[in-house]
């Protein structure tokens, strides 16, 4: 009948008991079935994990269910045991693997019942001959301890336990010469640090001079030198105050800068490496003790610093990594960073290049300089991942040290060519600007564009140099591009580079340029663009960053697929080209909508380009562009607006004022449009705009040619030259003068108005300003309006705006109700 007892489904707790004892059958070995398949065990793992066969855990009160569970994972322990008594070493390293899997799939009561008895049968096997059993204990002790961390009323039993797992440990980074050992010990060393700090308090010392032996030795790969470089970072939690942070960081900047003077020895840059040592010592005050020497014996230090002169580089890169973690990290106490020995050392490592000094030249050999040249940009790399971390950790705190920061890295930025430093320089100037805000972007917009015009325009950036670039020759220069309403889809400089270089050549250089580089420079664009993009310039960068941003996203529809180029078949590639074309969408869109002052003179384009990117469903890109499209409904569809210059200031004041409006012939289809903007006087007098383009941008140079109507007091008059203002409150005069003109102009539709003002690129109020009669004119005798006007004369307005170039583009709403 056993055969026939089924269960409910595949979420029965019945089920739970059947599956455990069906793994000990047939996937974990015993004493007389022998382990050939490891791919058994890693299925074992696997089905335990996804069933939680060992959780003990059911919502079941069947009494008969939870014994046959526990009688299940009682067998499964069993068996463990078992295989960690057992003479040979595979079955044992069977058991040891098992035994971790328990200690963090089992249940809490059975946990704290054996993790004693557990740890007494893992520990002897630390201490063990064989090299991967080492290993596969150290894994499993550290699981034991993780879980055991979890439970706060155990936690100083868990301690006294950790104290005795730690000098078996640094018995390993001691003597053991396998990296697998080392990588097993420092992860439970680290381990033990981050939940058992007080463990490793009485042992610091040792822990310290263990990890920066293996540093030094020249022994370790670069994924193990960044896990000691980690471990050691870590080791100030084990004491928890602000003075072994301190002390640590000064020990490990003292060493780069020592091995810094071998490396860079006879290229003539002492006096930076005295400043570090000058910021880090006061006058008067001990040095600290050097770095991992406190408990080894005499000379132990010189003889690791000689071993290591072939490997100076990865030395000094993983105390760097060190730093940057150390700063990063977490701590329990308030500490304080060095901020300017560690600015110091970043700067006295990236201003050197490898050129030698007249005075250098006779004692250096050719070997020598190539040895210093070969290592540099792995330096270089990690001072500038160190000030991004520098960044990152103290952000707004760095304001005092800005101007040096911004120095160093515009001299760095002109001398730097390398495609993987340039893109961390794009990286710390994007931070700096995301760190500091609107200042530090206004003294990086200059070289992060004129950078970034380079390294996204390698066909001709001669030609994209805003420094020599006048920016109303390049506003006259735009608005001959672009006099035609409808404008291609391709930008007019990809077109100019096709028809100079071929189509394929252009494709060929624009591939030349990493794409990483070409991502970091957009990156750092869209970053200066949303802080700093609405200030006036005087410089006119923002017509060719439109236009080079135009270029850029309308070529990542062209870029190379995977089934266009047997080298662009990863799926990295894939992804790096994905980030490409959707870090060009963006900065595109911040430069549409940081354009405040002007019009977007490639807004057709950029609209063009973002419909057609919606078009790629399924895609980050179309969800992107479908955000794109709803941002720019602004630039789309503008709120009507009057035009500045034209408004009075006091509009709600009884004062008789001049009324300002369009012709009824006014039309902006051509260079020699006739624009009459009459100003209806006591005189009637007539007054001319002057002549428009027709792109009518409305900027700084045609608003200064129309003149707002000066405003008195009643009865007063004004001479201006030729016009005479009246401003007297004289009703019958008042209808004298406004009634032949302002009869004559017919009343216009709300569509003609539209079609009018389209060109133009500016609002038209028909209702308030001219092309209405008499009797709908806002300030006729007649109107409704010109009573309230009266009874809130002096009361209830708000008074004359300071800044005149400023408008409420809804003035009724500033009156109180």
């Amino acid at each position: 009948m056993a055969a026939f007892n089924l269960v409910a489904n595949m979420y029965d707790p019945a089920l739970k008991p059947r599956l455990l004892h069906k793994l000990l059958r047939e996937h974990v070995p015993d004493d007389k079935r022998t382990f050939h398949d490891h791919s058994e065990l890693s299925n074992a793992v696997s089905m335990i994990k996804i069933h939680n066969l060992l959780s003990e855990s059911s919502s079941s009160k069947d009494q008969k269910l939870i014994d046959s569970w526990k009688s299940a994972v009682d067998s499964w322990v069993d068996r463990l045991f078992l295989l960690l008594s057992n003479d040979m070493p595979d079955k044992c390293w069977a058991g040891i693997i098992l035994l971790g899997v328990t200690c963090q799939q089992c249940s809490s009561s059975r946990f704290l019942a054996s993790y004693t008895e557990w740890l007494q049968k893992l520990l002897p096997h630390i201490q063990t001959d064989s090299q991967f059993l080492k290993v596969a204990a150290c894994a499993s002790v550290s699981d034991l301890f993780s879980r055991l961390s979890r439970f706060q009323n155990v936690k100083k039993d868990g301690t006294s336990c950790a104290g005795k797992i730690i000098q078996p440990v640094l018995k390993l980074l001691h003597d053991d010469n396998s990296e697998a050992v080392w990588e097993a010990a420092v992860n439970l060393l680290h381990t033990l640090i981050a939940f058992f700090p007080f463990t490793v308090h009485r042992h610091y010392d040792s822990a310290e001079a263990a990890i920066v032996s293996k540093i030094f030795s020249g022994k370790c790969s670069f994924n193990m030198l960044k896990k000691l470089a980690h471990c050691l970072a870590s080791l100030p939690k084990s004491k928890g105050d602000e003075d072994s942070w301190s002390l640590l960081m000064q020990k490990i900047l003292l060493s780069i800068d020592n091995h810094l003077n071998e490396a860079f020895q006879g290229i003539g840059e002492d006096s930076r490496g005295s400043e570090v040592v000058r910021l880090l010592i006061p006058p008067g005050k001990d040095p600290p003790p050097p770095l991992g020497c406190n408990s080894l014996p005499g000379g132990s230090f010189d003889k690791i610093t000689k071993s290591s002169e072939r490997l100076l580089t990865s030395s000094i890169s993983t105390l760097m990594f060190c730093c940057s973690t150390m700063i990063t990290s977490s701590y329990p106490h308030q500490v304080a960073v060095p901020i300017r020995p560690l600015l110091a050392l970043v700067e006295r490592v990236l201003m050197v290049d490898g050129s030698l000094p007249p005075t250098s030249v006779p004692f250096m050999t050719s070997l020598q300089q190539e040895s210093i040249c070969s290592e540099l940009p792995t330096l270089h790399s990690n001072c500038l991942d160190l000030l991004i971390a520098i960044i990152k950790s103290l952000r707004s705190q760095l304001l005092p040290y800005a101007a040096s920061i911004v120095r160093l890295i515009v001299k760095y930025f002109k001398k730097c060519v390398s495609a993987e430093l340039r893109v961390k320089v794009y990286a710390v100037a994007k931070l700096l600007m995301m760190s500091l805000g609107v200042g530090m972007a206004a003294s990086l917009a200059r070289d992060v564009m004129e950078n970034a015009l380079i390294d996204l325009n390698p066909v001709d950036n001669e030609n994209f140099a805003p420094s020599s670039v006048n920016s109303k020759d390049t506003q006259r220069e735009f608005m001959q591009h672009h006099k035609k309403r409808k404008r291609p889809s391709v930008p007019t400089s990809l077109q100019q580079q096709q028809e100079r270089h071929g189509s394929g050549d252009v494709d060929n250089i624009i591939m030349s340029t990493p794409v990483p580089l070409r991502i970091a420079a957009l990156e750092a664009l869209e970053t200066l663009l949303t802080l700093a993009g609405a200030l006036r310039s005087e410089e006119g960068w923002r017509g060719k960053i439109e236009q080079l941003l135009a270029t850029a996203a309308t070529s990542s529809f062209d870029w190379p697929r995977a089934s266009d180029n047997g080298s662009f078949q990863t799926d990295e590639s894939i992804e790096v080209w994905t980030d490409y074309q959707l870090a060009a969408f963006r900065t595109l869109l911040a430069s549409f909508l940081s354009a405040v002052h002007v019009r977007p003179l490639a807004l057709a384009q950029g609209l063009e380009l973002f419909r057609r990117g919606k078009q790629e469903s399924g895609t980050k890109l179309a969800e992107f562009c479908a955000h794109a499209l709803l941002a720019m409904e602004v630039l789309i569809h503008p709120r009507v607006l009057p035009l500045s210059d034209f408004l009075p200031v006091h509009l709600s004041s009884s004062e008789r004022q001049s009324t300002y409006k369009f012709e009824e012939n006014m039309f902006f289809d051509g260079l020699n449009s006739s624009k009459v903007l009459k100003i209806d006087t006591m005189q009637g007098v007539e007054q001319s705009a002057p002549d428009l383009d027709d792109d009518f941008l409305f900027n700084n140079e045609v608003a200064d040619d129309i003149e707002e109507a000066p405003i008195r007091e009643a009865g007063n008059e004004i001479n201006d030259g030729e016009t005479t203002y009246n401003t007297s409150n004289d009703s019958s005069k008042e209808a004298s003068v406004l009634g032949p003109s302002s009869t004559e102009t017919p009343k216009r539709s709300e569509q003609e108005t539209a079609a009018a003002i389209t060109d133009v690129g500016v609002v038209e109020k028909d209702d308030a300003f001219g092309n209405a009669s008499i009797n709908d004119s806002p300030m006729s005798p007649k109107s409704d309006k010109t009573d309230d006007f009266e009874r809130d004369r002096g009361s209830n307005l708000l008074l004359e705006d300071d800044f005149p170039d400023i408008i409420d583009a809804d003035p009724d709403t500033d009156y109180e109700e």
